[in-house]
C-alpha cells in the first residue's frame, strides 16, 4: 500500500516535470541585451548600388535600411517571435535582429559576432514599447509594427581592445542606419 502511494507520487512528479520541460522548450525567453540565437548570421544584401551607402533588406522583419559606407560588411542575426516579459511582468512577442560587421566579428567572434549584437539590435513589436521594455532607446512606427533601436550594453570583447575600439566607432553608424528604416 505504501509502495503504491510512493510510486503514484513519483509518477505525478515525473509527469509534472516533463510537462514543465516541454512548456519551457516551447517558450524561450528573450533579453534585449543578449538576443536568442535562432539562425545563422546573414550578410545583408544590397538592393541598390551606391558608392557611399547601401540599401539592405531584412526580410525577416519586412524592413529595409540604408547603411552608411562605414558599415561595410554588415551582418545580422535574426531572432524571431520570441517571448519576453515587460517591466510590468506581462509577456509579449518580439522579433529582433542583432548587427555586427565582418571585420568586427573577425576581431572577436565569440563576443562581437551578429548573434551578440555588438552594434545594437532592431526590434519589432506589435505595441509601443516605450516605458514598457527596458533598453529601448528610440521607437518609430513602420507599418503595423513599432520598430525600436536597442543600443548595446557594453564592450563586446573581453580580450581585444581593438575590437572594442572598432565597436565604439561603428555603433553611431548603425544608429544612422536605423534612422533610414522603412518597410519592404
Amino acid at each position: 500500500m505504501i509502495l503504491e502511494a510512493i510510486v503514484a507520487v513519483l509518477v505525478v512528479v515525473g509527469v509534472g516535470w516533463a510537462i514543465s520541460v516541454a512548456i519551457s522548450a516551447k517558450q524561450p525567453t528573450l533579453s534585449l541585451e543578449t538576443p536568442a540565437v535562432t539562425t545563422t548570421p546573414r550578410p545583408t544584401t544590397s538592393t541598390t548600388p551606391a558608392a557611399s551607402a547601401r540599401e539592405f533588406d531584412i526580410p525577416e522583419l519586412a524592413l529595409k535600411l540604408t547603411a552608411p559606407a562605414g558599415l561595410s560588411g554588415l551582418e545580422y542575426q535574426p531572432s524571431l517571435n520570441q517571448i519576453a516579459t515587460d517591466q510590468t511582468g506581462a509577456q509579449y512577442r518580439v522579433s529582433t535582429v542583432g548587427f555586427s560587421t565582418t571585420t568586427l566579428a573577425q576581431a572577436d567572434n565569440a563576443g562581437c559576432g551578429p548573434a551578440q549584437a555588438p552594434l545594437g539590435q532592431v526590434a519589432a513589436y506589435g505595441f509601443d514599447p516605450r516605458g514598457k521594455v527596458k533598453g529601448v532607446t528610440r521607437v518609430k512606427r513602420v507599418g503595423a509594427s513599432y520598430v525600436a533601436f536597442v543600443a548595446p550594453v557594453g564592450s563586446c570583447s573581453t580580450t581585444s581592445s581593438a575590437a572594442n575600439a572598432l565597436q565604439r566607432t561603428l555603433i553611431p553608424e548603425l544608429s544612422k542606419a536605423y534612422d533610414t528604416i522603412t518597410g519592404l
